[in-house]
C-alpha cells in the first residue's frame, strides 16, 4: 500500500476540506484487488462454510468495535447483508453469536441526512470516510478520504469507512479496515428508496437494536435482507436466504412487501428505459446504421456500463429496429424488451418469490408444530 501523509497540525480530528479537488487530497491508498470471497469461503453446494474459531474470534470483535464506535450516538444505522442472518439466529446462552459462515465485510446502511453527525462520531473514534475506485488496468483499489457532503454527493463511487492514524491517512489491518456504506435516500414525499428509486416499507430501513456481548448492535428488517439478497442473485445468496427462512424471522408480509417492491421495480424500469430511449430515437435518421445506433446507446453512461462484450446485442437491437421501419420509442422499448428477455427475467424472479413464501409458510407451520408439541 502507498499513502501520502500530512502532519497533523492540531489535537482536533483532520476533516478534508469540501473545497479541494478531491484527487489533490493528501488521503490517498492503494490497495490490491478484491479477493473472490466465494472461491475460499463458499463450498460446492453453494453455502457458507463453517468459520474456524479464528475467524469467529475475528468477527466478534468487528461487532464489539462496531458497537464501541457508535456508542451514545443517536444516528440512524444498521448492519446489511449476511451478518444480520446470523444475529437474527440468536445468541447462545453464553452469548456466543451463531454465524452462518465467515462474513468478510461488515456492511452498514444509514440515512443520508445523518452524514454529517455520523462523520463526527466516527472521527471521534478513529475512522473517517472513504470513496472507492478500481484501476481498470490493474484492478487495483484507489480510496481516498473525503469529507461527509463529497461522500454523499458522487453516486459512482464505493462508499466505505476506515479506520485512520493521527495523520488522518488510511490504516491497514484494523479490526474495522472497511465497511461498507450504503446511503438511504428519501423521495420529496419522505419514502425511503430503494433499487432505481422506487419507495420501499418504511420498517426496511428502521434499526432494530439488540445487545451483543454489551454493547449496542442495530440489526436490519427481515424483509430488507430478502430483497437485496435476491438482486445480488449469488448462488451463495439464495443459500443465505434458506438460513433467513430457518430463523423463522421472515413471515409471508415480509415476502409479499418484497414481491409488490420488485412489480414496482419492473414497471419503473419502463418508465426509465422510455425516457433514456427518447434522446437516442430522435436522433436516429434515414441513413443510421445499426451501428451508429449501439453507438448512441453507449454514449448513456447507464448503457454504457453494460461493457463492450454486450455491444452486438445493441447492434442486433438497430438492425431490427430499422428494418421493422418504426423507430419510434415505443417500438424500441418493445424490441428490447424481447432482445434482453425482460419480462422473462422477470418471471424468474416472481417465480424464486413464490418459492421462497411456501419455504415461509411452511417454516411457519414447522414452529406451530413444534410449539404444540412443547406446551
Amino acid at each position: 500500500m502507498t499513502k501520502e501523509k500530512i502532519v497533523q497540525t492540531s489535537a482536533q480530528p483532520i476533516i478534508p476540506d469540501e473545497t479541494e479537488v478531491i484527487d489533490a487530497q493528501p488521503w490517498r491508498s492503494v490497495r490490491p484487488p478484491w479477493e473472490d470471497f466465494g472461491a475460499t469461503n463458499v463450498d460446492e453446494d453453494a453455502k457458507r462454510k463453517p468459520a474456524s474459531p479464528e475467524k469467529i474470534k475475528e468477527m466478534d470483535q468487528r461487532m464489539t468495535e462496531l458497537g464501541s464506535a457508535f456508542e451514545g450516538s443517536d444516528v440512524r444505522w444498521h448492519l446489511d447483508g449476511a451478518l444480520n442472518i446470523s444475529l437474527l439466529r440468536g445468541l447462545s446462552s453464553e452469548g456466543e453469536a451463531n454465524y452462518i459462515g465467515y462474513h468478510k465485510d461488515v456492511d452498514l446502511s444509514v440515512e443520508k441526512a445523518d452524514l454529517e453527525k455520523m462523520e463526527a462520531q466516527l472521527l471521534a473514534h478513529g475512522y473517517g470516510f472513504f470513496l472507492s475506485t478500481i484501476d481498470a488496468k490493474t484492478g487495483e483499489k484507489i480510496e481516498r478520504r473525503v469529507g461527509y457532503k463529497t461522500f454523499g454527493s458522487l453516486e459512482s463511487e464505493h462508499r466505505l469507512v476506515c479506520a485512520i492514524d493521527e495523520n488522518g491517512g488510511l490504516v491497514e489491518g484494523a479490526v474495522l479496515s472497511a465497511v461498507d456504506l450504503h446511503l438511504i435516500t428519501r423521495d420529496e414525499e419522505g419514502q425511503a428508496l430503494g433499487i432505481h428509486g422506487v419507495p420501499i416499507p418504511e420498517k426496511w430501513v428502521q434499526p432494530y437494536p439488540i445487545d451483543f456481548k454489551g454493547h449496542q448492535i442495530n440489526i436490519s428488517h427481515p424483509g430488507k435482507i430478502l430483497y437485496y439478497k435476491l438482486h445480488q442473485g449469488r448462488d451463495y445468496d439464495f443459500t443465505d436466504i434458506d438460513r433467513l427462512v430457518e430463523t423463522g424471522k421472515l413471515t409471508v408480509e415480509d415476502v409479499d412487501d418484497v414481491a409488490e417492491a420488485y412489480e414496482k421495480e419492473f414497471k419503473a424500469n419502463l418508465i426509465r428505459a422510455r425516457k433514456r430511449f427518447a434522446p437516442i430515437s430522435a436522433e436516429i435518421t434515414a441513413d443510421t446504421t445499426p451501428e451508429q445506433i449501439a453507438d448512441l446507446f453507449f454514449k448513456d453512461e447507464e448503457f454504457s456500463r453494460a461493457g463492450e462484450a454486450n455491444r452486438p446485442t445493441f447492434v442486433e437491437l438497430g438492425k431490427r429496429l430499422l428494418a421493422s421501419g418504426d423507430t419510434s420509442v415505443d417500438n424500441m422499448i418493445t424490441i428490447a424488451v424481447d432482445l434482453f428477455k425482460a419480462e422473462e427475467q422477470n418471471d424468474v424472479m416472481r417465480q424464486k418469490i413464490v418459492k421462497i413464501r411456501k419455504k415461509v409458510e411452511a417454516q411457519g407451520a414447522l414452529k406451530s408444530v413444534r410449539k404444540k408439541m412443547a406446551s
